[in-house]
């Protein structure tokens, strides 16, 4: 949370087009390596994807008790520059980490959210969480980098429960309603065990928030445990929307209410049987995943925990929530329910193509994302030697002669092979 990025900033709109710039930043020039990570793993273990060339400003933009953030700039060719972007520099080393979790967690919470209101007949924007999976390593520290939101900052409330907008303009009230009920929501959809406060952004594009547990702490710094959801329910009068929602009313000078028992996915069986996981789209097409998510999946249901976080590829990422049987795909914003997690059985396997795996700098043979594997399947089907496709918003080039995938931005070239599926 940001002390300095309180709700009168309205930031400068330069640097924010996504149209390159020939003017060099002002700033301190680094050359950064670029890496993605997986949460989900005890060590947060950072995959390296590229070097860059960045421009990051001396002074921070805003600092706060457990981040500061600076203006930063990536070099896209050699003379031209990139949107201005933010880069957040921890007070421990891996607090990206946390904050990428709490995101996450603030970002489900939200998908629940908008469904609910978009029953209502009203007009209500949607929420939407500043996502980012993408850190950067120099002077033995790293930096996480997110989009940078150009527009009226404003803090809702704070992680101590109080409330700290005071709407002047109707559209003011409008934001300032809906964040107060959806971190009213959150308390109730999370069975009472958490809740989403430090709820700041620029309207409804909410970032940095933090989730206070009934045992401080649970998820870092900026959880200040119970006594501070019951300051949030002292202070919230519930709003038009609340209301609409129909939401459960507390009295935050009585004690908090037992939390819910949790229920237990619904396919626990696939622990032991020979099931696979697909996921279906809305339109009805079913896709499998890829090995190594279902691993990661029987591996999370094994140990008990409920959301798995996957990185393919490079950067393309997805959140399973094991709890609430729903697969968020980050890039595309898609979201599918529990009644679209569908199991196949065994058999049907033997009848699927060959997996495509990269070699990244780990060493490691990755898979990529299933929806990406029918891409070029179907490139392979036709019998093209070569094809150029997209992946996370970059061209690459495919050489299945050579095997051999080629990055058109930076030219790297990294090692690619079919496996049976058994193999992979």
């Amino acid at each position: 949370f940001f002390f300095a990025l309180r709700m009168s900033t309205t930031y400068p709109s330069f640097g924010v087009s996504a149209a390159a710039s020939t003017i060099a930043p002002n700033g301190r020039r680094q050359t950064v390596t670029v890496y993605t990570y997986d949460p989900t793993h005890e060590n947060c273990d950072l995959l390296t994807t590229d070097k860059a060339s960045i421009v990051m400003e001396d002074k921070p933009l805003g600092s706060g008790g457990v981040s500061q953030a600076y203006r930063i700039w990536f070099e896209q060719s050699p003379g031209e520059w990139g949107p201005m972007r933010v880069a957040k520099k921890y007070k421990y080393k891996m607090g990206f980490a946390d904050d990428f979790r709490v995101c996450q967690m603030g970002n489900n919470l939200a998908q629940n959210f908008n469904a609910a209101v978009q029953k209502l007949p009203t007009n209500l924007p949607r929420i939407n969480f500043l996502l980012w999976n993408e850190v950067i390593g120099f002077d033995d520290d790293y930096y996480s980098v997110e989009d940078f939101l150009p527009g009226h900052f404003t803090k809702y409330n704070n992680i101590f429960g109080a409330h700290e907008k005071v709407p002047i303009t109707p559209e003011d009230t409008v934001n300032c309603s809906l964040a107060a009920a959806f971190s009213h929501f959150t308390w109730i959809a999370s069975g009472y065990n958490h809740i989403i406060l430090d709820v700041q952004g620029v309207g409804s594009i909410y970032t940095d928030v933090a989730v206070v547990s009934r045992k401080q702490g649970q998820f870092g710094y900026t959880d200040t445990g119970p006594d501070n959801i019951q300051n949030f329910f002292t202070d919230h009068a519930c709003n038009s929307v609340c209301k609409a929602l129909q939401l459960e009313q507390f009295d935050g000078e009585n004690p908090l209410p037992e939390p819910k028992p949790r229920e237990q996915p619904a396919d626990k069986k696939i622990l032991d049987n020979e099931k696979e996981w697909v996921f279906v789209e809305d339109d009805g097409s079913v896709h499998r995943y890829d090995p190594d998510t279902l691993e990661a999946i029987r591996e999370a249901l094994k140990l008990g925990h409920n959301l798995v976080k996957i990185v393919v590829g490079l950067v393309t990422h997805h959140i399973i929530d094991l709890d609430a049987m729903t697969h968020f795909s980050v890039t595309t914003g898609d979201t599918y329910k529990l009644d679209e997690m569908r199991v196949v059985e065994k058999q049907e396997k033997e009848k699927q193509a060959p997996v495509l795996q990269v070699q990244l700098d780990d060493e490691k043979w990755h898979c990529y994302a299933a929806g990406f594997q029918e891409e070029v399947m179907a490139v392979v089907r036709e019998g093209k030697p070569r094809a150029t496709l997209q992946m996370c918003g970059r061209d690459y080039e495919f050489d299945f002669e050579r095997m051999i995938q080629y990055n058109t931005e930076t030219r790297k070239e990294r090692p690619i092979r079919f496996v049976e599926y058994h193999d992979a």
